[in-house]
């Protein structure tokens, strides 16, 4: 699988000073992934609810990623929120398979 991107991984976490608030804070050690980011299919976006031009899949070759995690492209600044995610932890090529919403939260 080819991974021609580098990204950061956020997650909504719950503020030091007011626990009803939250922020997007670092997770673990994914302030640097390789990721393949590519437009989403007509069948995925209408199957997502999605937003033609708003919808992308993504390719990841790491675990830990959750629905509501926001990721960072590096190279670009673009911001995206996981709205779905598919475990294809089989050979020969583990991966996860992620339903990105472009966003700018």
């Amino acid at each position: 699988m080819f991974f021609e991107r580098k990204a950061s991984v956020q997650r909504l976490s719950p503020t030091t000073n007011d626990t009803d608030k939250e922020k997007y804070t670092q997770v673990g050690n994914y302030e640097s992934i390789q990721i393949n980011i590519q437009p989403a299919t007509a069948e995925l976006t209408a199957v997502s609810n999605g937003a033609y031009g708003l919808t992308f899949q993504a390719f990841v070759s790491v675990s830990g990623i959750l629905i509501g995690d926001r990721i960072t492209d590096l190279s670009n600044s673009e911001i995206y929120i996981v709205k779905g995610r598919s475990n294809w932890d089989y050979l020969p090529i583990p991966h996860l398979e992620l339903v990105l919403f472009k966003g700018d939260a």
